[in-house]
């Protein structure tokens, strides 16, 4: 029978170390209701508050898994709104449901004017069954942009997955700015001519944006460099590195190409340690994905 409304006087408290979730909870329901929440550490008695906090351990959170580090409880009264996770990544997921507690119309980026902001009274126990929880997308064969990729990351976020593989590279595309190798994205981020030309790739500092971006969101960013096969967008930027040293062009049909990395060659190895030294100071996550796969063997 319990409710909380929101309202223009309601306050997120939020412990040490759970500014950013916090913050991202305001950002998520200031624009629709219009209200401008005030946001603090320091908890005093009052009503109409949410309040955010990491288990200090004891009770489990979640029947379903006590250790897991995502797991959270959500609680709903009628003035208080506590959301306790086993860790930062656990609270920032309490928020998500939590929103989507909320009517359709939060997920506006406008004030909507006659929304009233009510949520029922509940008390949730919530833990994944999957610690991977993963989507793909495919950038090298059609570019998306930085900001599609945010949109995308908000919309993982907002589905409780937390594992995003950006396939980077492929015979149709290289879409990672590299430094020491300016042709992989001048020559090969691009296809076709005239008004057929098409492409695009994403700086470093487009990278870095995606990162902090997804981490925020408890999103880890997965790249992906294709080796030794699905590599003609470099080959066309670099020759040498293929068996045969002719020039190619990048592929405006998609198929897969018979040229590949040379694996005779030892600047070939040379060039790849380069591209992922440079992969590797882009993304902190634990893996990176180099391909493998559907590898021609005409040359070797």
């Amino acid at each position: 029978g319990a409710s909380f409304t929101l309202n223009g006087q309601t306050k997120i408290y939020y412990e040490k170390g759970l500014k950013q979730q916090a913050e991202l909870l305001y950002a998520a329901l200031s624009p629709a209701t219009g209200f401008d929440f005030q946001i603090s550490d320091q908890k005093k008695a009052a009503k109409n508050i949410i309040v955010l906090k990491v288990s200090k351990g004891g009770t489990p959170l979640a029947k379903t898994d006590a250790l897991n580090k995502e797991s959270y409880k959500l609680s709903v009264k009628n003035d208080v709104i506590t959301i306790e996770g086993n860790s930062p990544a656990g609270v920032f997921y309490g928020t998500q449901t939590l929103l989507q507690m909320l009517p359709a119309e939060i997920y506006n980026k406008q004030l909507q004017r006659k929304t009233i902001w009510k949520i029922k009274g509940a008390e949730i126990a919530d833990a994944p069954s999957y610690e991977w929880r993963g989507m793909m997308l495919d950038v090298a064969r059609y570019f998306f942009g930085k900001h599609y990729v945010l949109k995308l990351i908000d919309m993982m976020a907002m589905y409780k997955m937390n594992v995003l593989h950006l396939h980077l590279t492929d015979d149709a595309g290289w879409r990672l700015e590299i430094k020491k190798y300016p042709k992989l994205t001048s020559v090969g981020a691009w296809r076709g001519e005239g008004t057929e030309r098409t492409g695009g790739y994403y700086t470093q500092e487009d990278i870095k944006e995606i990162v902090a971006y997804a981490t925020a969101r408890n999103v880890d960013v997965i790249p992906e460099i294709e080796v030794p096969a699905h590599a003609l967008a470099s080959i066309a930027a670099y020759p040498d590195l293929c068996c045969t040293g002719e020039q190619y062009t990048v592929q405006t049909q998609h198929s897969i190409s018979k040229e590949i990395y040379c694996v005779g060659k030892e600047s070939t190895f040379e060039f790849l340690a380069d591209v992922f030294k440079e992969t590797f100071a882009l993304f902190p996550s634990k893996y990176i994905h180099i391909g493998g796969d559907e590898c021609p063997k005409e040359y070797w």
